[in-house]
């Protein structure tokens, strides 16, 4: 199975392991979605296929049902063809995904992080940790179930991505890295923090934008932002009512 993976990759064109991203020499630790998260990608496909079962089988059970007219034959090809396709994409998906498991990498240096994942379109990141505002871990109900977890890392300044293929779409949030499918979040957040209190602690970046072990949860700092907007409008409200 690895051979025919590695063929499909190479005949695809899926780019090899990329280059450490920016820091100091012997510091890259490279990271990879544990195998729970292939079972994961397997049961979204699964379900992905049985929906489409589903909206075939009632495709064919409806034109079953159609009275023949002279251009009937044109409805019993396309339900051929309906057929043909959904079987030939079976494989075709399926590898699709043991490829998107395969060809998902996470490296961290002293000085950034570099994300590559996809396969027909291969997308590209790297954050530079003196940008860095937070590192979060989240985790939902399938995950949890799993034993495995998401790392966001989002930036104020934002990162460099980098796009290989074709059709390809810069992310709607490109100042937040996501690691997907690990088994270690724990140990990577930490990592990430240890590696942002040196630059701290050296003088690199942004002291005040380095973020404490206390800011696991983005919805922290919103929530105390709103709670200082609300204590600004009642004091507006109690000024306006003394004037």
């Amino acid at each position: 199975m690895s051979r025919v993976l590695h063929a499909v990759g190479r005949l695809l064109a899926v780019p090899g392991p990329p280059e450490p991203p920016p820091g100091s020499e012997g510091t890259a630790r490279v990271f990879r979605a544990a195998p729970p998260f292939y079972r994961l990608l397997l049961l979204r496909w699964g379900v992905r296929q049985i929906g489409g079962a589903v909206g075939l089988v009632a495709s064919l059970i409806a034109i079953g049902h159609v009275p023949d007219y002279p251009f009937r034959w044109l409805l019993d090809i396309a339900e051929t063809l309906g057929v043909m396709g959904f079987v030939a994409q079976v494989p075709f998906t399926l590898l699709l995904v043991s490829l998107d498991y395969r060809y998902r990498w996470y490296i961290v240096t002293d000085r950034s992080l570099r994300i590559r994942e996809g396969i027909l379109t291969v997308h590209e990141q790297t954050l530079g940790f003196a940008n860095v505002q937070n590192v979060s871990i989240r985790r939902g109900p399938l995950q949890q179930l799993l034993g495995i977890s998401d790392l966001e890392v989002r930036t104020a300044g934002g990162g460099t991505t980098g796009r290989h293929g074709k059709g390809d779409k810069l992310r709607s949030d490109p100042h937040l890295g996501l690691l997907r499918g690990l088994d270690d979040a724990e140990t990577i957040r930490e990592l990430i923090l240890e590696r942002l209190r040196r630059l701290k602690g050296s003088g690199l970046g942004d002291p005040d934008d380095a973020p404490s072990e206390d800011e696991a949860d983005p919805g922290d700092a919103w929530i105390a932002g709103a709670a200082e907007l609300l204590a600004a409008t009642r004091e507006l409200r109690r000024s306006l009512e003394g004037s």
